[in-house]
């Protein structure tokens, strides 16, 4: 189980939106921001929770050449730099990280842990509090959560 992670927009939006990101705290030891992710958020409260602010060239890079976002980009190249897990929902920056030797999760990985550490009774259950609020997660693999663990 990895005791730091840095994580995406994505995830703190999601999690945010079901009243579930104490989640993160309960998971991690520490969890990473970048400047960027922060300014895309907004004021954030999490406990364990590191700001950095990443002005990385390889951050650069993904941007500029990827079409990443500079959150994405950060995670990444924060990731890279201090080989920690980066928590991804985005399919394009999860494929750079899998290409570049990342370990990555996201929601969904976030809310199986979760579970499984008895933090939350189902993650299909609040996966379908996700898709609830309008984020795309297909019925399909909300039934393929309750078979998991």
């Amino acid at each position: 189980m990895p005791d730091r992670v840095i994580s995406n927009t994505s995830c703190l939006i999601a999690l945010e939106s079901i009243n579930q990101i104490k989640l993160l705290e309960d998971l991690y030891f520490e969890i990473i921001i970048p400047s960027a992710v922060k300014e895309e958020f907004g004021p954030l409260k999490i406990k364990n929770m590191v700001l950095v602010n990443a002005e990385l060239s390889l951050a650069e890079l993904f941007e500029q050449e990827l079409n990443l976002g500079a959150g994405e980009s950060q995670v990444l190249a924060l990731a890279k730099e201090e080989n920690l897990t980066a928590v991804l929902d985005d399919q394009k920056a999860r494929s750079v990280a899998d290409r570049i030797g990342i370990d990555f999760t996201g929601t969904l990985g976030i809310l199986l842990k979760a579970e499984k550490n008895s933090l939350i009774n189902t993650a299909a259950a609040e996966a379908q509090k996700l898709k609830a609020k309008g984020f795309y997660i297909t019925q399909k693999l909300i039934t393929q959560l309750k078979h998991i663990i």
